[in-house]
């Protein structure tokens, strides 16, 4: 396990230079098996190409450097937007990315994007182990969440201990207005704490030892509306 940091600072620069996008200024729509000309990979740390992902269902990269997962499709008994809903329920277009790439504790995970809440399903962006069938397990690890049950109030989740809402530094839940939630997301898992950040501040501690036998993916899954990010980076500490 490395001990020094591996920290990687995103551009947009850096950004358009890795995925050599052209000069259109619509999004490219792909699916895990089309990754069209984003065939470059980014540095460990960097999860800003599409090629960094196993992606089941819609991920796209718009010419400005804004990753995007997920769409505004939920019930979708006809695979209306053709992404082959291959995860879970063929009926429903659960649009989920996980990193190919997997990283060792202890870790932390940064990123700055637009979560948009979602009406009738789930939403998560975090760690999680990698499971058997190279999948991940959706009980492990920690992660952010928003979901129809909790309205538009953003909710941390850390294994063994369930489900917190959260609130900022004055009390005042973090909630979505307008349907975007945006900012600074951080979650650093190490010692035997997961402590999450919004917008640089602490909003939440909560025990989790780790299991040092499994590896760690990032995790993001979407329903019924898109996450975007203009910056995801990993630091393994």
């Amino acid at each position: 396990m490395k001990k020094e940091a591996l920290v990687y600072l995103l551009t947009v620069f850096t950004t358009l230079s890795l995925t050599g996008c052209g000069g259109s200024s619509n999004p490219k729509t792909t699916t895990d098996t089309n990754l069209g000309n984003n065939k470059v990979q980014s540095p460990k740390g960097l999860l800003m190409n599409l090629s960094d992902w196993k992606t089941y269902g819609t991920i796209n990269k718009s010419t400005d450097g804004v990753l995007t997962i997920g769409d505004k499709i939920g019930y979708d008994t006809d695979d209306s937007d053709k992404d082959g809903n291959t995860w879970g329920n063929p009926n429903e277009d659960d649009d989920v990315s996980i990193s190919k790439k997997s990283f060792s504790y202890p870790i932390s995970l940064t990123f700055t994007g637009t979560l948009s809440p979602t009406i009738y399903g789930y939403h998560r962006i975090g760690l999680m182990y990698k499971s058997s069938n190279n999948k991940v397990d959706q009980t492990s690890g920690a992660w952010f969440g928003l979901d129809w049950e909790n309205g538009d109030n953003l909710y941390a989740y850390v294994q063994g201990k369930g489900i917190k809402l959260l609130k900022d530094s004055a009390g005042v839940p973090i909630k979505a207005t307008d349907g975007k939630l945006q900012g600074d997301f951080k979650i650093n898992w190490s010692g035997t704490n997961a402590i999450f950040y919004y917008n640089g501040k602490k909003i939440y501690q909560e025990n989790l030892t780790n299991d040092n036998t499994k590896e760690i993916k990032v995790f993001v899954k979407t329903f019924d509306a898109p996450i975007s990010f203009s910056n995801i980076v990993i630091t393994e500490l």
